[in-house]
């Protein structure tokens, strides 16, 4: 335990807060800045929560040492998102995991582009440029102990906008305990690298890149049963602190399965300092060895509206 402290204060060491602050470009009159989505459908609804739940190694985007605990089988795994303000739509697909020994590798692809306009539902903001995005990401997690696993996720963005198109890099990093019994915890850093960014100003638009806007977050999960594939309920809690921002992010999951084929689940992440509030929604069903999940954000106020459909093949 004390090497993966010493590791992680390292990582902070190299990579200080103040460098990893948003450094804003030259002055603009608007600006975009292009992000995938990286939470899987079931973790969108229980309010991106889920940092410490090991019950699906999918969620590898909000912890990549998530992908090291595959106890609850393998899947492959596909998610269509749509923002209902933007009219963004991102398709993913994320591969089986493979493991070998104490290592683990977690993959996956997606495309974002703008939807056919007849089916944007809300109202779009002033700037709304066209562009399209690809993204590769690998999550690698290393088994330090039987409850202990480390992880950091890889990605490689293509951004392409008008006549301009370029190549951006990111990371994060991330810790999951998992001891005996119904409680894991985790902690994550994410957003080591740059997003690309559309900038407008009097000239027209043109396609920049900025440091990613850097996150630290603690969470802990609660299952029951603890030792059985199929559990009652899981509720999640986790802390955000994201140093763009004043305050702190405070998330909250509950997940309740009535019957073992249909989970109910219900998401809130708060924001004190500003007074954010975003409640989600979602379901999710199973039949032998296919998984359907839907998730919805229909948070008018802070201009967060999706939905995101998912779809599991148990391999």
């Amino acid at each position: 335990m004390k090497k993966v402290i010493f590791i992680i204060s390292l990582m902070l060491f190299l990579f200080p807060f103040d460098f990893l602050l948003a450094q804003e470009g030259e002055e603009v009159i608007q600006r975009n800045r292009l992000t995938v989505q990286n939470a899987d459908t079931r973790s969108l609804a229980l309010g991106s929560s889920t940092l410490a739940d090991i019950y699906f190694s999918d969620a590898f985007g909000i912890n990549p040492a998530i992908v090291g605990f595959g106890e609850h089988g393998n899947y492959i795994h596909g998610s269509l998102n749509q923002d209902w303000n933007t009219n963004i739509l991102q398709a993913t697909l994320a591969l089986p995991r493979l493991e070998v020994g104490r290592h683990s590798i977690g993959s996956r692809l997606s495309a974002v582009n703008r939807g056919p306009a007849a089916i944007n539902i809300g109202d779009a903001p002033a700037f709304n440029p066209t562009y399209t995005l690809v993204q590769a990401s690998v999550a690698y997690a290393y088994r330090i102990h039987e409850h202990l696993s480390l992880g950091t996720l890889q990605y490689v963005t293509y951004a392409d906008h008008l006549s301009d198109s370029g190549v951006s890099y990111g990371a994060d990093l991330g810790l999951l305990y998992a001891p005996d019994g119904a409680v894991t915890y985790a902690i994550a850093f994410r957003g080591l690298g740059q997003d690309p960014v559309v900038l407008r100003d009097e000239a027209g638009e043109r396609l920049n890149y900025e440091m990613m806007h850097q996150v630290l977050e603690i969470g802990a999960t609660l299952r029951y049963p603890e030792f059985e594939d199929y559990h009652y309920f899981s509720f999640s809690l986790s802390n955000e602190k994201r140093f763009n921002e004043d305050g702190m992010w405070y998330k909250a999951g509950l997940e309740v399965l009535p019957v073992s084929f249909l989970a109910l689940r219900s998401g809130l992440m708060l924001q004190t300092e500003d007074n954010r509030l975003v409640p989600r929604f979602g379901i999710g069903t199973s039949f032998s060895i296919l998984r359907f999940d839907y998730s919805i954000g229909p948070n008018e106020r802070n201009n967060v509206r999706f939905h995101q459909f998912g779809l599991s093949l148990q391999l």
